[in-house]
Formats: structure tokens, C-alpha cells, sequence
């Protein structure tokens, strides 16, 4: 069998399996690139000497990130997976994970979330020869403070947030309900909490909306009314970005706020794990690492006896 074609039933596999969209992109990306670098041999024919050339040249000769190689990495493992228990073959891909630098995890500071608030209501500063600069409202400011405000408050991922329908919100008490994706590996069944500012806020954005029912998505895409997804409420929070003025502005940098903030108004790492729906703490411990370091910081600022100069 050609690897093209045992990678369609992979795919397959993994659809029935309730693998998200986005997880079976993913591996599709990454290996479809081994299809043309091994040029689609017979699934017998790939060896461990091949796969191991494939990385050195991925190393050398491409253009991708350390993190992407080990996505590349993760796909072929998993693959291969699916193979040793669909086919008689020794698998070739026993290689060590390749080493990847983990990203720098930088939340907003309080003047940025404040300028990206400011940046849902007016448009950007329009210039004219005959008259002075000037702002317009901007239509869906509602829609978009919204948005911010429920991203910061709850940490959620922008796919989860895309999914939530107007039942899975609670305005009274500011609970919000998270059902499970498929499988469930990744976006698991959770609950998450709105403060006062931002169900005040998604109640005004809510109040226009006309003949609404339980059913319908959150939040919709202003003109045509149809659900936004995972891109398009990407697409709203760059561009808020760029009117700000406030470089790497993305949705998961709102989730990385949530959890630093979080630990530094005295959560605990547990509460904050099950909040963002993690399945262990690894990712928790870089967050806690990094209000911890910010508390120094802070008592070196503040700390009398260097202030004093005693």
C-alpha cells in the first residue's frame, strides 16, 4: 500500500475516533510533507535509515521552527500508531522527540486590555485633505467588547468560545457551561465564570440581538448572522490589535492572562487546571513560574528597606 493511501485511512480513523477538525489538519499538513520528500513509497519500503534523513533535512534545509518539527514528529508517531495496528510492519520512526524551545508566555498588562476595549468602539483615525482626522462608531463594538471581556474573564480557547450557544451562558449568576468536542480530549465538560463587567457587557451586546433562540451560537458575525468560528473571531481580535497599536495580539494570549492573573489574585493550580480544561498541570507550572517570578519582582520594587535606602 502507498503511503498516500494508508494516510487516507488514517485520516478516516481518526475522523470516527472524534478527533477534532483542527487535530486532523494538522497531522494532514505535517504529513503530507513526508509524501513528497519520500516521494510515496510502498508503506514496506520506508525505513528507519529514511525517516531519520527526513528530520536531519527538516533540521538543515527547511524553513520550519523547532516547534513545528516536533509537530511533524508527534504526527508520524501517530501515525504510525494507527499502522502497527492495522498492518504487519516494523515500525521506522523510532527516533527521539526532537527538542523544541517552548514560547515565551506573555499575558497582557492592564493599559493594553484597556486600549483593546477602546479599539471595539471606533474605527481607526481616517485622514482627508479638505478636513481633520476622525473615528466613526464601529457596529459591532458591542459585539466585540463582549468578546474581549468573556475571553479574559473565562481563558476559554477560541474554538470554545465559537461553540457556545446563548444556553450554555448564565447571566444571572455568570456561569458558563462547556460541553465536550468529540472526544473530548481536548475541549473537556467544564464550567467557567463571568464577573459583573463582563455579563453587563454581554447582556448589552445580547439586547439587540432579535428573535434569539437557545440554540443559536453566542456570538455571530455581524451583517449575515451566521456563527463565527475559530477564524473568524481570530480575525476580530487582530484586528484589534492593529487599531491598538499592540503587537501579537491573538486569542490564547487572553487565556494566558486569565491563568497568570488568576494564580496572582490567589487561585490555586488546581482550580485554575480545571478552569482552563487541562488534562495534567504541566502547562499550569509555566503559568504558575511566572506569577511567582512577577511577586518578586514586585517585592523588589517595593521592598522598604531598598526604597528607604536604609
Amino acid at each position: 500500500m502507498k503511503l498516500s493511501q494508508a494516510l487516507e485511512g488514517f485520516r478516516i480513523d481518526r475522523i470516527s475516533n472524534g478527533y477534532s477538525p483542527a487535530t486532523i489538519s494538522s497531522y494532514g499538513f505535517y504529513l503530507k510533507r513526508l509524501v513528497r520528500y519520500l516521494k510515496d513509497p510502498e508503506l514496506e519500503e520506508i525505513s528507519h535509515e529514511l525517516v531519520v534523513a527526513f528530520f536531519y533535512d527538516l533540521r538543515t534545509q527547511s524553513d520550519l521552527s523547532s516547534a513545528s518539527i516536533k509537530k511533524m514528529w508527534i504526527s508520524i508517531r501517530s501515525f504510525y500508531n494507527w499502522v502497527v495496528s492495522e498492518f504487519d510492519i516494523i515500525r521506522p520512526d523510532d527516533i527521539p522527540c526532537p527538542h523544541s524551545e517552548s514560547k515565551q508566555v506573555i499575558p497582557f498588562i492592564e493599559n493594553e486590555i484597556k486600549s483593546l476595549l477602546r479599539a471595539c468602539d471606533v474605527t481607526t483615525p481616517a485622514n482627508t485633505e479638505r478636513r481633520k482626522g476622525f473615528v466613526m462608531a464601529r457596529p459591532t463594538a458591542l459585539r466585540d467588547r463582549a468578546l474581549v471581556l468573556l475571553l479574559l474573564d473565562t481563558g476559554l480557547r477560541a474554538s470554545e468560545c465559537a461553540r457556545l450557544e446563548l444556553q450554555d451562558v448564565n447571566l444571572e449568576t455568570g456561569e458558563v457551561h462547556i460541553t465536550p468536542y468529540l472526544s473530548g480530549r481536548k475541549s473537556r465538560a467544564r464550567s467557567v465564570y463571568l464577573g459583573k463587567v463582563a455579563r453587563r457587557v454581554l447582556w448589552r451586546y445580547l439586547a439587540d440581538r432579535e428573535d434569539r433562540q437557545p440554540i443559536d451560537r453566542l456570538f455571530i458575525v455581524d451583517g449575515d448572522g451566521s456563527p463565527m468560528n475559530r477564524d473568524s473571531i481570530y480575525n476580530v481580535i487582530q484586528g484589534l490589535g492593529k487599531r491598538s497599536g499592540i503587537r501579537n495580539v491573538h486569542p490564547h494570549r487572553f487565556r494566558h492572562t486569565f491563568a497568570v492573573q488568576y494564580l496572582r489574585n490567589g487561585g490555586d493550580v488546581f482550580t485554575l487546571q480545571r478552569l482552563l480544561g487541562h488534562s495534567s498541570l504541566e502547562m499550569v507550572k509555566v503559568y504558575l513560574a511566572l506569577a511567582r517570578a512577577d511577586d518578586a519582582n514586585a517585592h523588589r520594587r517595593a521592598s522598604p528597606a531598598d526604597c528607604w535606602k536604609l
